[in-house]
């Protein structure tokens, strides 16, 4: 099951950073309004269309091509569906080449006895290593498709008051 939930993980976020970098080219221009306040108004929201355009365009320019994925619609759909009853699932750019899975519990996980936190640590992380070549995949399928060669990957779980049980970068 586990091995299956990470398999539609990565096909569904690969698949919706191609959408986030596909774009739908031409633009319509028969502007015939049939009066002179629709030819004023079609130039006032054309105008401000690419005014818009304009700013995304230079905000876009100053994010690395990770940190556009993520503020991508598609992103924030894939957190949406990653998120569930046990735990919440965020997506964050550190440094501008490491993509985050940030895996929240919902529910705080008592690891107050040093022995149980070692055992949750040890059982999760060997999870996480039993699924490396996956993780790693991913990784090469993201660098290449949003041109990005330094980007990592780092798979974090924390418990539901913000502290880390486990982590495991991919490079």
């Amino acid at each position: 099951m586990k091995k299956n939930f990470v398999k539609v993980m990565a096909t569904t976020f690969a698949l919706s950073m191609a959408l986030a970098f596909t774009g739908c080219g031409g633009k319509d221009n028969d502007n015939t309004p049939s009066s002179a306040a629709g030819n004023t108004e079609a130039a006032t929201t054309e105008t401000t269309a690419e005014q818009t355009a304009e700013q995304t365009t230079e905000a876009n320019d100053e994010q690395t091509p990770l940190e556009q994925l993520l503020a991508s619609p598609e992103a924030d759909a894939l957190v949406a569906q990653l998120s569930n009853d046990q735990s919440t699932m965020e997506l964050v750019a550190e440094n501008g080449n490491i993509l985050v899975f940030r895996c929240t519990l919902n529910e705080q996980v008592d690891l107050s006895d040093a022995a149980v936190q070692e055992q949750v640590a040890s059982t999760m992380l060997d999870g996480l290593e039993s699924q490396s070549s996956l993780y790693t995949t991913m990784l090469s399928t993201l660098r290449s498709q949003i041109g990005q060669d330094d980007l990592a990957l780092r798979i974090e779980y924390l418990n539901a008051d913000g502290t880390e049980i486990v982590s495991k970068d991919f490079e």
